[in-house]
């Protein structure tokens, strides 16, 4: 306190940030020492950067990049943080002597790393939980979810796809919703059905709303590739594919269309991008004979004849031996 009385010893805040401020200047004066033709040198590395941008703390900052941005002693400085956001709290005096350099660097998960980071969202800690009985319950049937090759199939492509740890948020979070007080485990059926439903694919979605005489051009187009080992086929070959499946005596529930009615059906198909023309052009002309290319896969044919309701069985058992 001085002479004039009333205050009392300083306070610990006030010590630290003495201290930090005469640490910086006497640093700093050690520094300007040098010069570039007899100086090495020096990058000055500031860990947990995020932790220096509080308004008492920006000395340090604005001391760090005015000396590197003065040029006199080679200094460069590096900031490390986990927030991306850490830049918004810098003054405007430290920002401006900032260089805009930034480096985004993301830590690739293994595998093995990516699934217990799963099992970590979703475990309960039998010290922490009201019931330790019922928690250890808990982590014995999430651990046996997790060993079932379903699980691990559909985690692996979520690993593929993105390595998004937020999608295994959704996926846990999900699956926490149907559970039920006579079910109250997670299962691996329960995972893989939130995980279906979270990952439809946007063709299958598209294919459920055609025609039953659209599904059979696609299957006979994959015929045609398929047995002729190539990779596109023209209208024509296609129809012929058609036509010997719905002459087929054995067949009665699936009606034979025309050549015109199907030529319709199949230039819709192209308007919906399920097939396209193996060569790109402006032009539809000839369309009959263009060499034409699949857009969909085995897999995608394989879910729409499981879930076409209205399919008739004839077609879906044509299909079914199609993709088999």
């Amino acid at each position: 306190a001085g002479a004039g009385g009333g205050g009392g010893p300083p306070s610990d805040e006030s010590v630290r940030l003495g201290s930090l401020a005469a640490t910086v200047y006497q640093m700093l004066a050690e520094l300007h020492q040098g010069d570039r033709a007899r100086s090495q040198s020096l990058v000055i590395v500031v860990d947990e950067f995020d932790q220096f941008v509080h308004p008492s703390k920006q000395t340090l900052l604005y001391a760090l990049f005015d000396l590197a941005q003065a040029g006199r002693t080679p200094v460069a400085v590096v900031g490390l943080s986990c927030r991306v956001d850490v830049l918004r709290h810098l003054e405007k005096r430290v920002l401006s002597r900032f260089s805009q350099r930034k480096l985004h660097l993301n830590h690739v998960l293994s595998f093995p790393e990516f699934t217990g980071v799963f099992r970590n969202i979703c475990i309960l800690d039998p010290a922490a939980f009201p019931d330790a009985a019922f928690a250890e319950r808990w982590n014995a049937a999430l651990d046996s979810a997790l060993a079932q090759p379903e699980v691990q199939s559909l985690l692996q492509s979520i690993y593929d796809l993105s390595r998004d740890v937020r999608q295994l948020y959704t996926l846990a979070l999900a699956a926490l919703t149907r559970l039920t007080p006579a079910k109250p485990f997670l299962t691996a059926h329960i995972l893989f059905d939130v995980y279906q439903s979270q990952t439809t694919d946007g063709k299958v979605l598209l294919l459920l709303g055609v025609s039953v005489l659209e599904i059979c051009l696609i299957l006979a187009m994959h015929l045609c590739l398929r047995d002729l080992e190539v990779e596109s086929c023209n209208f024509e070959q296609v129809y012929d594919r058609y036509r010997q499946f719905a002459v087929d005596p054995q067949n009665k529930s699936v009606d034979v269309f025309g050549r015109a009615v199907a030529f319709k059906a199949f230039e819709h198909l192209m308007d919906l991008a399920v097939v396209r023309p193996a060569a790109d052009t402006a032009s539809r002309s000839n369309l009959s004979f263009r060499p034409m290319r699949l857009l969909v896969e085995e897999e995608q044919l394989l879910e729409v004849l499981q879930k076409y309701a209205q399919l008739p069985t004839f077609v879906r058992q044509w299909g079914l031996q199609a993709v088999g």
